[in-house]
């Protein structure tokens, strides 16, 4: 089969599946808008996705070594994203009451206004370059420690946050995690 073909069987394949994951994600008739562009959107990636993989296919003879990012069939949102584009997730604790919780307990005394305003200062720490990050043995909930600021910050394994504060230990206490 020339190159030529199967890039062309590749791009009716890709389609194939992007109407597929759009049929599959279809909202019902009660459902919003939102829905709708999120299946618009899984299927112009995936066949942007596979087109691009087609149009950069090596031939059969070229070797190809792939990356640490790159596995075979997949493309890794490494690929698709360089790491000056990440963009930061804001995480939230779990109800507004554990919020309130947690603001009262330590966000006032940490010198917040809000427990808004806690709450994305613990999201921050979680996106900081800077916050070392270890995984709990008890549990594997995610802790992240800012040394420079003194910040300590727990995250669940299913990405809610349940604690921030300035432990009184400072690094010693995110080293017994």
């Amino acid at each position: 089969m020339s190159k030529k073909t199967t890039a062309s069987l590749g791009g009716v394949l890709a389609l194939i599946i992007g109407m597929l994951i759009a049929f599959v994600t279809a909202p019902s008739d009660d459902a919003d808008s939102d829905s709708i562009s999120s299946a618009e959107t899984v299927t112009t990636t995936v066949a942007a996705v596979s087109q691009e993989s087609i149009e950069t296919e090596p031939a059969a003879d070229e070797s190809v070594e792939m990356t640490p990012t790159e596995t075979e069939g997949q493309t890794t949102s490494a690929e698709t994203s360089s790491a000056d584009e990440k963009k930061n997730t804001a995480y939230r604790f779990r109800t507004k009451k554990q919020l309130e919780q947690h603001y009262e307990k330590h966000g006032v005394d940490m010198g917040f206004a809000s427990a808004a305003e806690y709450e994305a200062a613990a999201s921050d720490v979680i996106n900081s370059p800077d916050a070392l990050f270890k995984t709990e043995a008890e549990d594997g909930d995610g802790v992240y420690y800012i040394e420079a600021t003194n910040e300590f910050v727990i995250l669940s394994t299913d990405g809610y946050i349940r604690t921030y504060f300035n432990p009184s230990g400072g690094k010693a206490y995110f080293d017994r995690q």
